[in-house]
Formats: C-alpha cells, structure tokens, sequence
C-alpha cells in the first residue's frame, strides 16, 4: 500500500479538501455547454471499471438527456472557482502483475492501474479537447500520441 501510495501521491503539500487550480481566462472561455459534455461521455468506453463512486461510463450514457446540460453547470463552476471536489480526485489503486513467472511476492514486479472516477475522465476529455491544439507534435514523431 505505502509503496503505491507514494507513487501517486503528487498533493503532498497541500492539506486534504484543498485541491484547486488557477486559470486566469475569461468567463466564456471557462464555459462547458451540454454539447462538449455529450461529445465527451461519447468517447467514453463501455465495460470499463468504475472508481470509488460507483458510476460506470453507461450510467452516463444512458442518463436522462438532461445530464449534459447539468454536468456542463457544474464543470463549468469546477473551472471558475478553480476548484475540483476530493472524490474527483481519488482513486483505486490495482496492483497487476508484470511478470507472471517472476517473483510474485515482489513489490518490483506490479504495475499500479488507477480506478478514477467517470465524471473526472469526462473533465479530462473535456480539458484535452481544449488544449489539444497546444500540444501539438512534430510530423516526425510517431510515438507516445494521442
């Protein structure tokens, strides 16, 4: 536990509830409408596993044709306040094994996978499609994209 605990602990500065963020942007480009929410739980996967929270990506997909409009609210307010809940930021760390035929007792020998929750993947989604075109690569590079 202690040794995956440290590897993806990157908020030890910080005291628990206060993970925030500064962007310094205008209101309108802050703003998630119900499209880009609805775009983003599109590109969700099915049959994936779920975080602590228990929602899984067909709970979204499924949902009442409201749910977009209300997500895109409340992102919309994680981004103006700069602010992102502790449950959006909590996950569930898996230990799975990298060599079946190695010393499974080994620390060394498991990869953690972190569980996260599905309404933080669609604020990823969400977060990348607005930065992508700041990230861009060269031609050159065939490797490690998106």
């Amino acid at each position: 536990k202690n040794h995956f605990q440290d590897i993806f602990n990157c908020l030890k500065t910080q005291r628990p509830g206060q993970h925030s963020f500064n962007l310094n942007h205008q209101i309108n480009e802050l703003t998630v409408n119900a499209n880009m929410v609805k775009d983003a739980i599109e590109d969700l996967g099915l049959n994936k596993s779920c975080g602590l929270d228990g929602i899984t990506a067909e709970h979204l997909k499924y949902a009442s044709e409201r749910l977009p409009y209300l997500l895109g609210l409340c992102i919309t307010s994680f981004f103006i306040h700069g602010f992102l809940p502790d449950s959006m930021l909590s996950v569930i760390i898996v230990p799975v094994i990298k060599d079946k035929a190695g010393n499974i007792n080994s620390k060394d020998n498991y990869r953690p996978i972190a569980l996260a929750s599905i309404i933080s993947k669609v604020v990823e989604i969400i977060m990348l499609d607005r930065m992508e075109v700041h990230l861009l690569t060269q031609p050159n590079q065939f490797g490690f994209k998106t």
